[in-house]
């Protein structure tokens, strides 16, 4: 507990706190508003099973992979993938407040903006509306059976990943390089927010914060608030006591070095899952 507190870093601890919960509770907000405007447009969502979740995601990695191999290329790819997710999820996020058309032109200024002003607060601003899309658009196509399935094995998946085959370090180890991050940054000082997106490497004053261990529990969040808004709150608040585990063990690290954060997440959101189903809340 002593090492823990005197590398506990507050501001850096509330940022990441900050961006896990409002990612949360945007999924809650997202999933409730998308599963009333497809309410009333009587239209149901397609339903995705454990093996076509595993398809595609084996797919994207396979596509990150490659995308990650250091050549002109591969770096040329990158950006266009990378644009387009932002750029996607930004339309996504946009459009259940305001027209297409609108939400269309004010994504691309953002766009625009996150590559003439590269900052780090921009960065994660993007990133934040993009993963909170995503993963509640995708939440409402899976049962809550079906995403805790997933949530253990990717958890598993995270843990050989970084510490047996290490190729998800490598992965993000180029796309830093590139400046074209997957996940937030998170700076030891808040006033670091207004640095470039290019200062951000690891050790250096900032930490990272994979958008698989932000989105992954906003499924079963946002899955469980569409249609009970207590019990999705109560899940996401057990996400974010496994993100403060996840930051725990990290700090706690004598040496430094990147480590899984999904199994805590995971297994936290699970468990907040499991409780309400005992107490019957769902």
């Amino acid at each position: 507990m002593q090492k823990f507190l005197q590398y506990f870093k507050t501001e850096l601890f509330l940022q990441e706190l900050a961006l896990f919960s409002i990612a949360q509770f945007l999924g809650i907000f997202l999933a409730r508003r998308v599963d009333w405007v497809m309410a009333g447009a009587q239209i149901t969502a397609e339903q995705i099973s454990v093996s076509d979740f595993v398809i595609y995601f084996l797919i994207g990695t396979v596509l990150i992979f490659a995308l990650s191999q250091k050549s002109r290329i591969s770096g040329f790819l990158m950006n266009i993938f990378f644009v387009f997710t932002l750029f996607l999820g930004a339309s996504f996020f946009f459009s259940f407040f305001i027209n297409q058309a609108s939400a269309f032109y004010f994504s691309v200024a953002l766009i625009i903006a996150r590559f003439v002003f590269p900052s780090i607060f921009l960065h994660n601003f993007l990133f934040l509306l993009s993963i909170s899309s995503f993963s509640s658009i995708l939440a409402l196509q899976m049962t809550p059976t079906v995403i805790v399935i997933l949530l253990a094995a990717l958890a598993v998946y995270d843990i050989v990943s970084v510490y047996l085959t290490g190729h998800m370090v490598k992965m993000a180890k180029t796309m830093i390089e590139r400046h074209l991050i997957f996940g937030f940054i998170i700076p030891e000082k808040i006033k670091y927010n207004f640095w470039g997106v290019q200062k951000a490497k690891p050790g250096q004053g900032v930490v990272f914060l994979g958008g698989g261990d932000v989105g992954l529990p906003i499924f079963l969040v946002a899955n469980v608030a569409a249609s009970n808004l207590t019990g999705g709150i109560i899940v996401a608040l057990f996400a974010v006591l496994g993100m403060i585990l996840s930051y725990y063990l990290f700090v706690s690290q004598k040496f430094k070095k990147p480590m899984p954060a999904l199994p805590p997440i995971s297994m936290m959101t699970i468990l907040g899952y499991l409780i309400i189903q005992v107490l019957g809340w769902l």
